[in-house]
């Protein structure tokens, strides 16, 4: 029972970030919403923005794992950016809001997860020591959080897959060599 009201509260915060900006969604809207009480809310939720991590959170890891448990970068870049396609409102939502920074250096941690599990797969039976892989690691989340903020805010509406199939190349061909050279 106690999954099933977390995931009502995801669910119900999910809906609300849809249509209204984060600084407006309230613990009162949410528990009136779900039909829980404050008190389950806070049994689960720290406030409304961990609330707002977690689900960020579960969705990009619905993405990540199966993606690039192979090493699919292409794939898990084009599931990325045709989930920022469908759902252009709620990044707004977050983005525009008080927590922005909060919520970006958030997506920068899940980002350089990402990018680890590229450069593990590239570097396979290579030694590089920690040092290079983190500036490998930081360097490349950089180049990829730079292009997605370009790209959302000028380019959102047009069909992602042939620019993450340039940039998949990109950014893997890059990889190895910053590996090679380390």
């Amino acid at each position: 029972m106690s999954q099933w009201t977390k995931k009502a509260i995801m669910e119900c915060f999910s809906r609300q970030i849809e249509t209204i900006p984060l600084d407006r969604i309230t613990v009162k809207g949410i528990v009136a919403d779900c039909g829980v009480t404050r008190n389950t809310f806070y049994y689960h939720f720290e406030d409304v923005f961990a609330l707002a991590k977690e689900v960020l959170r579960e969705r990009l890891e619905q993405i990540t794992d199966p993606a690039l448990s192979g090493g699919d970068w292409e794939n898990y870049l084009l599931l990325l950016a045709r989930q920022v396609t469908q759902n252009r409102r709620t990044i707004r939502n977050l983005f525009h809001s008080t927590k922005s920074q909060e919520i970006k250096v958030f997506m920068e941690e899940i980002l350089t997860e990402a990018m680890g599990y590229l450069f593990d797969y590239l570097a396979a039976g290579k030694q590089v020591n920690e040092q290079d892989r983190k500036l490998i690691i930081n360097f490349h989340r950089h180049a990829i959080t730079g292009f997605t903020a370009e790209w959302f805010e000028h380019h959102s509406d047009e069909d992602p897959a042939p620019l993450i199939n340039r940039l998949s190349k990109l950014l893997q061909g890059s990889m190895r060599q910053a590996i090679e050279d380390a």
